[in-house]
């Protein structure tokens, strides 16, 4: 029965030795990160302060590569704390940084056909990522999460600009298109009816000629 005790008491302390290991870690890098100091070094001490909820260590560290405009790894890091089941309070925060890591990567100094369809590519993929599990609705604004709703807005406003714009485009061609054909027509005209001018004007001098050979 003492040993059963003892065995009960030291599991105890761990778990609350390991539970305020936790809490401090997180609190020095909440402090930190608020500093904006963003050092990817002391973030490897997350993974072993939060191994029973590992996402927290991959969400935060993803935050830490935001922040220290490393994108693509960023991404990465959220991908792996949303494979590791996060709490469903917490996965819409997330996908909303997920989605906003995405959204960095477009070049929107890039004015190329090319870009601007791989801009709207990356604007649908990001709406997908908050569209799933309901964090954002497709079909309405009734999502789970606001944040997540607003940023599903500012997507398809984006869209919606970067659409009208090729729109835009399209009938600017068209009309100069248009105005080329008219012009290329007006210049084939003149040249027929110089042509013609040519063709009477010839004429004219072969009856000349005609005419002066009969005398």
């Amino acid at each position: 029965m003492k040993k059963r005790v003892i065995a009960v008491f030291i599991i105890f302390v761990v778990i609350w030795l390991k539970l305020i290991c936790t809490y401090s870690i997180n609190e020095i890098f909440i402090m930190q990160y608020n500093a904006k100091k963003y050092e990817e070094n002391f973030v490897k001490k997350l993974f072993i302060g939060n191994f029973l909820e590992p996402y927290i260590a991959h969400y935060n560290y993803g935050n830490v590569l935001y922040k220290n405009n490393n994108y693509d790894k960023a991404i990465e890091e959220y991908n792996k704390a949303l494979k590791l089941y996060p709490k469903h309070d917490r996965e819409c925060k997330i996908r909303i940084n997920l989605a906003l890591a995405m959204l960095k990567k477009i070049d929107e100094k890039d004015e190329s056909e090319d870009n601007k369809k791989t801009t709207l590519s990356i604007l649908n993929s990001a709406k997908e990522v908050l569209f799933e599990h309901g964090c954002a609705n497709r079909d309405d604004n009734n999502g789970h999460n606001e944040d997540a709703e607003k940023l599903k807005k500012e997507i398809e406003e984006k869209e919606n600009e970067l659409l009208e714009k090729q729109e835009t485009k399209q009938e600017d061609n068209k009309k100069e298109e248009k105005k080329e054909e008219n012009k290329q027509n007006t210049n084939e005209s003149e040249v027929e009816e110089k042509l013609k001018e040519i063709a009477k004007l010839n004429f004219k001098n072969t009856d000349r000629i005609l005419h002066t050979l009969i005398y």
